[in-house]
Parts: structure tokens; C-alpha cells; sequence
């Protein structure tokens, strides 16, 4: 049975892996590389991005200690500057000027699209598993200190990738429900919870770095 560390912990694991992926805010850019796809290509698209996703996602997952270790980065700086990157990533969002979107530009695109295989490039790594994503599992990897948690961050990996194949196989349906002012507005909604997320991996990781800091301003 799940303690409530665990629980939270599952919980935490999953809001931040869907927020700094927001399969919501990639359906545009999905609509605009598929705009010639038939339905059957569209559904082979969803399942072979969704695959390359949960496949970078667990390997930094699992290998994220072994990758701090090897170029000797202690956790409480890989942690600061993760929850800056992530930062910045959630401000672009609440602006609506994400990079993965706005910074492409027609030639771009269309060169993209006349790719055999688009899911896995550009639409897998990095429009939805980005630099703030594989930052996100492996800081997330470093917490799981026991078995229980790693599976746990399994789990919510495994319901990120979920949720992240539904928005993928109904982006459709989606677009024509939400529209583009509803989809933007998830966004922005996304990247609300994605900044506190990143501000509180920086308060954890100077708090570690800096201990004296601490114990000077609470005495």
C-alpha cells in the first residue's frame, strides 16, 4: 500500500512531466506538419510519437543518476539550473510565444513535413520531450530514492505518455471543441503551474547549495 509520501510524490511526478510536455499546446504545430495525412497515417503518427516519448522519457528516467555521475554534477546545481530552464520554458508558454511553435518558420515546417517519419522528429524530441522535459525525469529520477518511489515515477510516467497519446490521437477533435483561443488558454494555464513547479526546483536546489544562507536568515 502507498504511503501519502508516495502518493504526493506520483502526483507531483505527473503534473510536472504533462505540464512541461503540454500535449495540449503541441496540437497546432501537430495539425500544421500533418495537414496532408489521411486518418490512417494520422493514427501511425500518434502511436509512434507516443512510443518515442515514453521511450526518452524512461531513459532519463533510469539513467539519470548514472548521467549526473559521470559529468560530476552534484544534484543541488543540476536542480537549480533545470528549475531555470524549466522557468523560462513556463514563461514562454503563459506569453504565448512557445519556442517549439512560434520560432518555426513556414520553410521549416514544410521541410519537416516531407520527412518519412515526422513523429519521432520533430514531434517526439524535441517539440514534446525537450530539453525541460528530460530535465524534469532526471530531476525527478534523483528524488526516487526507493523502489516504491521509482515505481511510482514510473507510473506517472506512464499516465503522462496516456494523456499524451489521447490529446495526440483526438487533436481533431480537440482543435474543433477547444479552437485556437481554447487551446492557448490551457497553455498558459500549463505553464501557470509549470513556473511554480520550476521556482520551487531553485528555492530546493540554492537551499542545498547554500545551507548558510538559510540557517543566517532563520536565526
Amino acid at each position: 500500500m502507498s504511503t501519502p509520501d508516495e502518493l504526493d510524490f506520483f502526483f507531483r511526478s505527473t503534473i510536472s512531466l504533462i505540464s512541461i510536455i503540454d500535449p495540449l499546446g503541441a496540437i497546432p504545430l501537430l495539425l500544421s506538419l500533418t495537414r496532408s495525412r489521411g486518418a490512417v497515417e494520422m493514427k501511425q503518427i500518434a502511436r509512434t510519437t507516443t512510443i518515442a516519448c515514453a521511450v526518452a522519457l524512461i531513459c532519463f528516467a533510469l539513467a539519470g543518476s548514472a548521467i549526473l555521475d559521470f559529468f560530476h554534477i552534484s544534484v543541488p546545481a543540476f536542480r537549480a539550473s533545470g528549475g531555470i530552464l524549466i522557468l523560462l520554458m513556463a514563461v514562454q508558454m503563459m506569453q504565448g510565444g512557445d519556442a517549439r511553435r512560434a520560432k518555426q518558420s513556414t520553410a521549416e515546417q514544410a521541410e519537416a513535413a516531407e520527412k518519412e517519419n515526422i513523429a519521432v522528429v520533430p514531434l517526439a524530441i524535441p517539440l514534446l520531450v525537450g530539453p525541460g522535459a528530460m530535465s524534469t525525469a532526471v530531476l525527478l529520477s534523483r528524488e526516487a530514492a526507493t523502489m516504491h518511489l521509482k515505481v511510482m515515477l514510473l507510473g506517472a510516467i506512464i499516465v503522462t505518455i496516456s494523456v499524451t497519446w489521447i490529446s495526440l490521437r483526438t487533436s481533431d477533435l480537440l482543435r474543433r471543441v477547444l479552437g485556437e483561443t481554447g487551446i492557448r488558454i490551457a497553455s498558459r494555464i500549463m505553464g501557470l503551474i509549470l513556473a511554480a513547479i520550476a521556482v520551487q526546483f531553485i528555492a530546493d536546489g540554492m537551499r542545498e547549495m547554500f545551507p548558510g544562507l538559510m540557517n543566517t536568515h532563520t536565526s
